[in-house]
């Protein structure tokens, strides 16, 4: 039993690792955190929808955040106190737009989330949408989950089967073993005779 279940860990493990999800990081207080969002639409105010936006502060690794199908995203970024005025990169991957947001709020407020807004209208118009951006990125991970888990388990039933089989082979192999010992179980029933 508790090689299955080390099994199907490393198995949801290796799952989530190979889809790009990553582990969400504790919450940090409302001071050390900053939530930057905004639209991506084009010229005519059409929405880019799945598109990937990457968010940069410093040296932090990027944030990469996807449009949905308003065009919106959002990207959550660890920014102390001592980062007001700083600047963040916001690219959008598919252009390779660059834009340049300075980082603004209330020092003395320790309690509200920080927010701050970035819009980008694009000079492209919005890419036509393909039949994979329809499927939702949840809907993938949850086909790669029950595709290894029903792997798994026709692994372990294919396994089960195949020693059982064995097993009946050997004894179908041997049968003269299990006849010994029924009889060297048996005792005579017959009476000694005295002399």
């Amino acid at each position: 039993m508790t090689r299955s279940l080390i099994a199907l860990t490393v198995l949801l493990v290796t799952t989530f690792s190979m889809t790009g999800l990553q582990v969400a990081y504790a919450d940090h207080e409302p001071n050390h955190r900053y939530l930057l969002k905004g639209e991506v639409v084009d010229g005519d105010g059409n929405p880019w929808a799945n598109q990937k936006v990457s968010v940069t502060h410093g040296s932090q690794k990027p944030v990469v955040a996807q449009t949905d199908g308003s065009g919106a995203y959002q990207a959550q970024l660890h920014i102390h106190d001592v980062n007001l005025g700083d600047e963040v990169t916001v690219v959008l991957e598919a252009t390779n737009e660059s834009h340049i947001f300075i980082v603004e709020f209330d020092p003395e407020d320790v309690t509200s989330q920080r927010i701050g807004t970035l819009d980008i209208v694009t000079d492209e118009s919005a890419p036509e949408a393909s039949a994979s951006d329809a499927i939702p990125p949840y809907i993938w991970l949850v086909a790669v989950v029950l595709l290894l888990i029903g792997s798994y388990i026709g692994i372990r039933t294919y396994s089960k089967r195949k020693r059982a089989a064995e097993k009946a082979r050997l004894k179908a192999a041997r049968p003269e073993i299990g006849n010994k010992r029924k009889s060297k179980g048996k005792k005579s029933k017959g009476k000694k005779k005295r002399s």
